[in-house]
């Protein structure tokens, strides 16, 4: 990100699963960069931004639909008007610990999608999804 700053006027990094002390860490890290956080208390997904051109950043926040009993998980998406960009961030069920999950609801990946998609700005015509899509290991 640092090098890139150098001869970006635009950058943005995806991170997935941040900790709070972490989350601390990532701000001190990158003076000068604009930190988004989403809502989760445990493990959060983040956006560190460079925006030397100061462009406007409309942000919208979003819970997705998990089945009962599984951690929550959030979407965080900013959208640039002058760009007509949006770009969301997310971690959606699956992984390591929930591969079991992908069989026994078949539809939740669908609708955490289309949660996301939801909260990009209707009028985007670029859309840049970020995040841990997981897939099945199998």
């Amino acid at each position: 990100a640092r090098l890139r700053r150098k001869t970006d006027d635009l950058v943005f990094l995806g991170l997935q699963e941040v900790p709070q002390k972490k989350r601390d860490q990532v701000d001190q890290a990158f003076p000068g960069y604009q930190i988004y956080h989403d809502k989760s208390s445990r493990l959060t997904n983040a956006f560190v931004l460079y925006n030397k051109l100061q462009l406007t950043i409309k942000t919208t926040q979003g819970e997705l639909p998990i089945p009962s009993g599984k951690e929550r998980r959030f979407v965080t998406s900013l959208y640039f008007p002058d760009l007509n960009l949006s770009v969301a961030n997310t971690h959606i069920l699956g992984g390591r610990f929930d591969d079991q999950q992908w069989y026994v609801y078949p539809d939740i990946r669908n609708k955490q999608i289309r949660e996301i998609l939801a909260l990009v700005h209707p009028s985007t015509t670029f859309t840049v999804l970020m995040g841990d899509f997981n897939a099945d290991n199998k």
